[in-house]
């Protein structure tokens, strides 16, 4: 891991409204996760399973619900979803994930805040690098997502609006100490 691919990847992302708090390893992410949980007032979050096995042990002793399966009604009624993060990308500030699990998309897409765990030895420089290192056996994911900040769009007035196709709020927690 760079030091420098990790200060423009924070840089980047901080330009583009997602809040980035850098963490020593597993257990201050998920302490993390649980502030900003607490903080928005929710006992219920969407969580994919293949990040319940620690988290899940966390958000169950701090009374938080995860939700590993769910509608995508069900899913656009909570208002956190928690993902993990394949690969960082410096150059842009994106977190990149293999979403093809559909409540990981869920819970990346539908919920109002998303929080995605991301490892700090997982940011390369550019979207090149980040597309091979998705690859499993030179074969990329059936559906990967590319999330730069929280959702926006803007009218033909070029009016911005935030949260209209996807997350109003980005909480990217990178990791030094590695994968969670």
């Amino acid at each position: 891991m760079g030091k420098k691919l990790v200060s423009q990847f924070m840089e980047k992302a901080k330009a583009v409204s997602a809040e980035v708090t850098r963490v020593k390893d597993c257990r201050q992410a998920y302490d993390t996760v649980v502030q900003i949980i607490n903080e928005a007032k929710v006992t219920k979050v969407g969580c994919p399973a293949a990040l319940s096995k620690g988290l899940g042990t966390v958000l169950k002793e701090n009374g938080i619900v995860s939700v590993s399966q769910c509608s995508p009604q069900e899913a656009a009624e909570l208002e956190i979803g928690i993902t993990p993060g394949q690969v960082g990308i410096a150059e842009t500030g994106t977190v990149a994930h293999d979403a093809s699990e559909l409540f990981s998309r869920y819970f990346s897409m539908l919920c109002s805040t998303n929080i995605v765990l991301l490892s700090a030895a997982q940011i390369k420089g550019t979207m090149d690098e980040a597309i091979k290192d998705l690859e499993n056996d030179g074969v990329q994911p059936g559906y990967t997502a590319f999330i730069t900040g929280p959702s926006r769009t803007a009218d033909i007035e070029r009016v911005l609006t935030i949260g209209v196709h996807g997350p109003e709020r980005l909480c990217i927690i990178l990791i030094d100490g590695g994968e969670c």
